[in-house]
């Protein structure tokens, strides 16, 4: 720009001096001057341009390279932050291998300490485990021990085998669940459950003894006398100290009553006491089973020995009070039978023998009062049999026709009821509901 100025001051001052020229020869120089200068405007104009674009690019490059000196220093950050993090794992990964090797290198007896300490670990991992599980096995005892005191306690039947049953979901191989269990079903005259509870105890535990004493009682309940024998003999193979297969056997071999029956069951009875000396139960039964054969004084050793173990063993007295009864010894019977009454009062079995005993005196009005009694208490076929012969006696000795008439009416009456009494008598009823019970405690 300033140099246009410039030429343009230049042309005016020319102007002025050659003012006196002619005006063509001025017109085609300034006019050559002129065009000398438009184009030389022009050059300029154009390198002006060109600059510019090189300025452009020369910016344009600039920025490029600030990019990517951006991306070059974010890359080398990447890498020295990655390589930064796989130093310190490698750092991390030496230390611990040196933690656990330089030990051992140092001193090679760490070896064994380390195998000790991960014994120790893993025995106490094993006890822990150990105790847990008795402590559970504690705990599941505990509850069936509780359930079992329970059913115990329980007279119903059915409330018995409910709780049996929750026994056995608890464990279903306990034994002794199923032998109670099918106790309870016999006393209900289920004897179908009964009989598939014993043989599953039986099947659970084979080698149970118990199991198979309990299905003999079953077979006896049956009257199946020589499947209870088999039973019981099963029993003693197992365990051959089990004194109650023993006795149990012996009560099979009585109600059998074979030809040689009565000899087995004394040599059984006398085996049981042989290997129990306080088995009151067998000193009474085997009493029972010599006075039957009318050997009264071998009957009452046995009496007196049982009472001797248990000084509250009233069915003892009773029967001893029958012994003596038989013996005439009177005084000694009524001993006996107010001691049951005195440990049993208002048992009707005991009042009964008071009954036979006066009738054996003679003193009819006194039997005739208890025979009475014990009929009021509990009816049962042998107590009407008993007072019918009272009547008897009374009209034995009855002068009046009428009277005579009117005690033989009731003696036939006595008769006909004792006749429609199909039942046990209540001295066999009584020992069964005893040996039930006697059972689920063993149990």
């Amino acid at each position: 720009m300033k140099r246009l100025i410039l030429i343009s001051y230049i042309l005016f001052i020319c102007s002025i001096g050659s003012f006196a020229q002619e005006p063509t020869i001025i017109k085609q120089a300034a006019q050559q001057q002129i065009d000398e200068l438009q184009r030389k405007n022009a050059e300029q104009n154009e390198m002006i341009l060109q600059m510019s674009r090189d300025i452009a690019q020369l910016q344009k490059e600039c920025e490029q390279m600030q990019q990517a000196r951006l991306e070059e220093k974010s890359d080398i950050k990447n890498q020295i932050d990655t390589w930064f993090t796989i130093f310190s794992i490698i750092i991390s990964v030496v230390i611990a291998v040196l933690g656990v090797v330089a030990p051992l290198v140092i001193n090679r007896n760490n070896v064994e300490h380390i195998e000790k300490t991960i014994e120790e670990i893993r025995q106490e991992v094993e006890n822990a485990k150990q105790v847990a599980l008795t402590a559970e096995k504690a705990a599941k005892a505990a509850e069936k021990s509780r359930l079992f005191a329970k059913a115990y306690a329980e007279d119903d039947s059915y409330k018995k085998i409910r709780i049996y049953t929750d026994i056995i979901k608890m464990d279903d191989k306990e034994v002794k669940a199923f032998i109670n269990r099918g106790m309870s079903y016999r006393k209900l005259g289920k004897n179908e459950n009964a009989l598939n509870d014993y043989n599953q105890a039986i099947k659970i535990d084979p080698n149970s003894a118990v199991a198979y004493r309990h299905r003999g009682i079953f077979k006896i309940f049956m009257k199946q006398y020589d499947e209870a024998i088999e039973d019981y003999s099963k029993a003693i193979q197992l365990d051959e100290s089990y004194a109650k297969a023993y006795k149990a056997r012996a009560k099979a071999y009585k109600k059998r009553n074979g030809a040689s029956d009565v000899e087995n069951a004394i040599s059984d009875y006398s085996k049981a006491i042989y290997l129990d000396s306080q088995f009151a139960e067998a000193y009474y039964d085997r009493g029972l089973l010599r006075e039957k054969n009318n050997n009264i004084d071998e009957a009452l050793d046995d009496y007196r020995q049982a009472i001797l173990i248990n000084p509250k063993y009233t069915a003892v007295y009773n029967s001893r009070a029958h012994t003596y009864l038989k013996k005439n010894e009177f005084s000694n019977a009524i001993k006996d039978i107010r001691m049951a009454l005195s440990l049993a009062p208002g048992e009707a079995k005991y009042i009964d023998t008071f009954g036979e005993i006066y009738l054996a005196m003679n003193e009819l009005d006194n039997a005739l009062q208890y025979f009475s009694l014990a009929i009021l208490l509990q009816e049962s076929k042998i107590r009407y049999e008993h007072r019918a012969k009272c009547y008897e006696a009374f009209a034995l000795r009855e002068t009046d026709e009428t009277k005579k008439l009117d005690y033989l009416a009731k003696a036939e009456f006595d008769r006909n009821k004792a006749q429609e009494l199909k039942k046990k008598t209540q001295k066999e009823e009584n020992e069964e509901s005893g040996e039930d019970k006697e059972c689920e405690k063993l149990c």
